[in-house]
């Protein structure tokens, strides 16, 4: 059977889904989760296999996701159940990223520190070459909010995090 398929039965299997949630507020549900990969990361534990989608997300990401993508909370897990692997392989283009077609989402995001650009270290490791932990970067020391310039679409309002090892 096609994906497509296996998709849409998976998800017909949740009782009422089928007859509340659209094809766009799918599409929008994994638009808007692939931009915040690195924040669903941040908020599993060090252990976790950053190759690997956690089965559930943080209650905070749920609220987002229901109120952006107007999707019932009831429907949130069973929806990142069914598309969890397709969002963790998609990847977010730059321009897509700071596209204004989400500009509402994002502003909705403030209130959960969420936001699609949001500058995170480029390493998921430590770099310290002394250091003895193979565990990723994921105590969330902070984060901040910034102002971030573009050329294509001037200042943006959104977070820097800042991430620690825990090893040292």
């Amino acid at each position: 059977m096609p994906a497509i398929v296996n998709l849409f039965s998976f998800l017909a299997e949740q009782p009422g889904f089928s007859e509340t949630v659209t094809f766009d507020q799918l599409s929008q549900f994994i638009g808007l989760a692939s931009s915040i990969k690195n924040d669903i990361l941040a908020a599993q534990p060090p252990t976790h296999d950053p190759n690997d989608p956690p089965l559930l997300l943080a209650p905070h990401q749920r609220v987002f996701l229901t109120q952006t993508c107007n999707i019932p909370l009831e429907f949130i897990d069973h929806c990142w159940l069914a598309v969890r692997e397709m969002v963790w392989r998609k990847t977010v283009e730059e321009g897509a990223r700071l596209n204004d077609h989400q500009f509402e989402a994002w502003y909705t995001g403030r209130d959960f520190q969420l936001s699609g650009q949001t500058l995170w270290p480029p390493t998921q490791q430590c770099t310290n070459t002394n250091c003895p932990s193979t565990q990723l970067l994921r105590e969330r020391d902070g984060i901040f909010p910034v102002t971030l310039f573009t050329l294509r679409n001037g200042a943006r309002a959104t977070y820097s995090t800042y991430l620690t090892c825990g090893g040292m």
